[in-house]
């Protein structure tokens, strides 16, 4: 190696010691650390990329230092050759070469002749740079997914593979391109294949590849003839893409290439008003959704609902099976499955969801509970609102241990509390309350527990956190405009705004308000170090945080409401915009809007 220099954010002491302590490893001769220029310098032998990813996995965003490129005691290591005007391929890095600027590996060549040196190491990257162009083209494509509305099947929401964009770039973004797709976009759009797959509130949906060109748009109410709609983030597989219908209750699976109608389930429930909201999970050959109604919304039709979540062979749509979360005529109604998307434990062969509120109760169990301050031992076993499931997805017996919950859990591992050198699985949700909470995967034992910022009728947190294994951050709506107490400044605000916690113990970290004075109801994405939000206010501003310390890097308006997410992939963020058309839109006060937007550090030459 010789040589290396890392630009790696320094804001304490304690981060000083945290890349310390991750640089611990054979090979490494010496560290210098900078922490004014931000600036790590590492001799010895090791290998850089292993390097850079103990960094990343201890949670710290890094990219090479811009070498000089006329230095005579530096010979510049650039993979593919930026020295080059051509639009060539990083093969060591994965992607495209003319989405970042000139970064390079510095090497000592005290012995050796600069001019020789940069003459025979370029020449080597140009010829190395034409026979993978092709194959890098197809690679990258296999990075950057966005599966479902959590991102991964540990409902993360986190661009594990996203390493272009950085608290470095982040100030520098621009509009790449939109799209016009008629009406509002709220949906987190999925990313498979370097196409973007999303919903829009007009019934249609729509493939776009990451240049901005459409590839192909469906009706569904065109090839379902029925009169309706998805608000879902599809669910991706390498064949499917898999929407929930928002009345009747309904999938559809439509090829992945064409937007043909494979299948379309049977009525998951058949009581009225029931709908998919919950952005579903397919993994190993199943379909996980659960479904929701609006009879609480309208009062001559409450109340016959009771929620129930359902799996379904990914093949043909039919249901393997259904998990109530009431007991059948039990006089109990309510409970929708809804939020985020179901977060799926392959090892435990365990499946976790949230659930909503109860509709309706028994008079006995109302009267139990006003003598005994809505003490949770006047229900029965089997009633699940306001909980925190676990479900077996072989088949589904009674839910286990259940816990407030404001949408679906999330899936991550920290640290032990009790054993050095061990770990322990954890499910991570936040609720409307402004709780977080964080519960043990095996015995749903409680961890931590955070209020986050101020409750509300609509959030408190609400739609999905994120998660880099080092922090959990997540949105605080506030939609009822309470006093938000921030932290480490001390500030009050009544606007919405973003919090990060420490994963390990829930101690909150930073709080970010709104600087828009608007509520914050679009659930956060996490990449490389830099958070991304969006603002409820009529001008639609979309934000990238540090991660680290909540501050704000950069902010661009798109013209209307933001109210979904962002996904982040192939050096850009995606995010649709416009809030009118919903059930409960003009209540919120939302704009309509109709376009999607892409933003990258360098827009893309024709």
């Amino acid at each position: 190696m010789g040589l290396i220099e890392l630009r790696v954010p320094m804001h304490s002491d304690r981060c000083e010691r945290l890349v310390k302590r991750a640089l611990f490893m054979p090979g490494i001769d010496s560290i210098d650390i900078d922490r004014q220029l931000q600036k790590v310098t590492i001799t010895g032998t090791a290998d850089p990329k292993r390097i850079i990813k103990r960094l990343r996995r201890a949670g710290k965003p890094v990219e090479l230092w811009p070498a000089h490129l006329y230095d005579p005691k530096v010979a510049i290591y650039t993979p593919m050759a930026t020295l080059y005007e051509e639009q060539l391929y990083d093969h060591d890095y994965g992607y495209e070469q003319r989405f970042r600027p000139p970064l390079a590996l510095a090497v000592q060549e005290d012995d050796r002749d600069w001019n020789d040196a940069k003459h025979e190491r370029a020449e080597h990257w140009k010829d190395q740079s034409i026979a993978y162009q092709h194959h890098e083209v197809e690679s990258n494509c296999q990075t950057g997914e966005c599966i479902s509305h959590g991102g991964d099947l540990k409902n993360r929401r986190f661009a594990e593979d996203e390493h272009f964009i950085s608290v470095w770039r982040a100030p520098h973004l621009s509009e790449r391109w939109s799209f016009d797709a008629g009406a509002d976009i709220s949906a987190t759009p999925a990313i498979y294949d370097c196409v973007v797959y999303f919903p829009s509130w007009n019934g249609f949906v729509f493939a776009v590849s990451i240049q901005g060109q459409l590839l192909w748009r469906v009706n569904l109410p065109e090839i379902t003839r029925v009169a309706t709609l998805s608000r879902t983030t599809p669910a991706v597989t390498e064949d499917l893409l898999l929407y929930g219908l928002l009345g009747p209750a309904r999938v559809v699976a439509l090829d992945r290439k064409s937007g043909r109608l494979v299948w379309m389930s049977e009525d998951l429930d058949e009581t009225a008003r029931a709908r998919i909201t919950m952005s579903g999970t397919a993994y190993d050959g199943a379909f996980y959704v659960g479904i929701s109604s609006r009879q609480e919304l309208v009062e001559a039709t409450c109340c016959t609902f009771q929620g129930s979540f359902q799996k379904l062979d990914l093949k043909n749509g039919k249901r393997r099976w259904r998990t109530d979360m009431v007991p059948e005529n039990s006089g109990f109604y309510g409970v929708s499955v809804w939020g985020s998307s179901p977060s799926v434990d392959p090892k435990r062969g365990l499946v976790f969801i949230g659930t909503g509120n109860l509709y309706q109760i028994p008079s006995d169990v109302q009267d139990c509970l006003n003598r005994n301050a809505n003490s949770s031992d006047c229900y029965p076993r089997g009633v699940c609102d306001d909980t925190v499931v676990a479900v077996n997805m072989a088949d589904a017996p009674e839910p286990g241990p259940d816990y407030d919950f404001g949408e679906s859990p999330m899936l991550l591992t920290i640290p032990s509390r009790y054993s050095k050198n061990k770990f322990q699985d954890i499910v991570v949700t936040g609720q409307k309350s402004g709780i977080v909470w964080a519960h043990d995967r095996d015995d749903g034992s409680l961890v931590w527990e955070t209020t986050a910022g101020p409750g509300g009728s609509v959030g408190g947190a609400i739609w999905g956190a994120a998660t880099d294994n080092h922090r959990v951050y997540t949105n605080i709506a506030n939609s009822d405009r309470a006093t938000f107490q921030l932290v480490p400044s001390g500030e009050s605000t009544t606007a919405g705004g973003w919090v990060a916690m420490e994963a390990a113990t829930g101690r909150i970290e930073w709080s970010t308000a709104n600087a828009h004075g608007s509520r914050a109801y679009g659930p956060v994405t996490v990449a490389n170090g830099v958070v991304f939000c969006g603002s409820f206010d009529n001008d639609g501003h979309v934000l990238e945080l540090d991660a680290e310390s909540g501050r704000i890097l950069w902010e661009r308006t798109t013209g209307s409401t933001v109210y979904g997410g962002l996904s982040v992939g192939h050096g850009c963020c995606f995010i649709g915009t416009g809030y009118s058309r919903a059930p409960l839109a003009p209540a919120f006060g939302g704009t309509p809007g109709s376009k999607y937007h892409t933003f990258d550090t360098e827009p893309m030459s024709s």
